[in-house]
């Protein structure tokens, strides 16, 4: 059994572990994301250990191996202060952090994401495996007509949903000019909700491309109740060339699309250019300017 001073050694030893680790990331050394690894397989295995005396459930066996691999293959130290549950996790955030304790808290945080996306019953998350090539092709052939609409009425949130095919996918579209600079915001949601940025992510490929965007010029944000927002400079080109695109687009296959944007959200994330709140995009936007803002009610 550990004596009371073997434990306090223990902790002391944790902490100093911790702070190497802190000192890692601030120095930008190469072996950082490695070390993140470390914590996060040390924290999942506490979590655990802890998630059946304290909530009486647990993870299923599959479950825990899904999240060590998505911790091996996923995790990372980016820009900014956000983490998600694909534990690509803020530099920033790490660097304040008290000790590891205070770690452990915010990752036992995206770990409940897990519990409980596994405990909801089976349609009530959305996930990448929703989109067919049908609903490509719908949400392609709907875009130009939104962006179009909301052209007509700028500062006023246009909206579409899908009816069809019943995956209760939202996306709101506003244009506006503020100070001289155009901007297309897009907010994307859906009932079941997104459980990862990896959906919306890929809609807002499907959108940037109908737009021709460059996509290092989108910003983001990804709310704790499940919207992702996407601001883009520009109202797009006319609607002749957005219904060109869309036509090509609608014929790509999802896999494509997924790969594209998985690239753009890594990128998107390394950068610092995805927020976890809508009211911060106009802070990551060159120059800031003002974003359009709906009370959500339900979708």
């Amino acid at each position: 059994m550990l004596k009371r001073k073997d434990c306090a050694g223990a902790a002391l030893e944790d902490d100093n572990a911790f702070r190497n680790f802190q000192f890692a990331v601030r120095s930008g050394s190469i072996l950082q994301d490695e070390l993140l690894k470390l914590f996060l397989v040390r924290a999942l295995v506490t979590f655990v250990n802890e998630s059946p005396a304290k909530m009486s459930v647990s993870l299923p066996r599959s479950t825990v191996l899904e999240i060590l691999n998505t911790i091996m293959t996923k995790a990372k130290i980016c820009a900014g202060d956000n983490f998600d549950t694909s534990f690509r996790c803020g530099g920033e955030r790490i660097k304040k952090l008290k000790n590891e304790d205070a770690f452990r808290s915010i990752v036992f945080h995206e770990l409940g994401h897990y519990l409980i996306r596994h405990f909801l019953p089976v349609g009530d998350i959305a996930t990448i495996e929703s989109v067919t090539p049908e609903l490509l092709a719908d949400v392609a052939s709907m875009v130009p007509a939104l962006v179009l609409d909301a052209a007509k009425y700028p500062g006023q949130v246009r909206k579409w949903h899908d009816s069809a095919r019943g995956t209760g996918l939202h996306i709101h579209c506003s244009q506006s000019r503020p100070a001289g600079h155009s901007i297309t915001q897009f907010s994307l949601s859906a009932r079941p909700v997104f459980f990862d940025a990896d959906l919306p992510a890929f809609w807002c490929a499907v959108l940037m491309r109908i737009l021709e965007i460059e996509p290092e010029t989108a910003v983001a944000a990804f709310s704790e109740h499940g919207v992702f927002h996407l601001v883009v400079p520009g109202h797009g080109p006319g609607f002749g060339s957005m219904s060109s695109n869309a036509t090509a687009t609608r014929h790509l296959l999802p896999a494509d699309i997924l790969r594209e944007s998985r690239v753009w959200l890594d990128g998107l994330v390394r950068a610092g250019h995805l927020a976890s709140e809508q009211t911060e995009l106009n802070y990551l936007l060159r120059p800031p300017v003002e974003i359009v803002t709906e009370v959500r009610k339900t979708v």
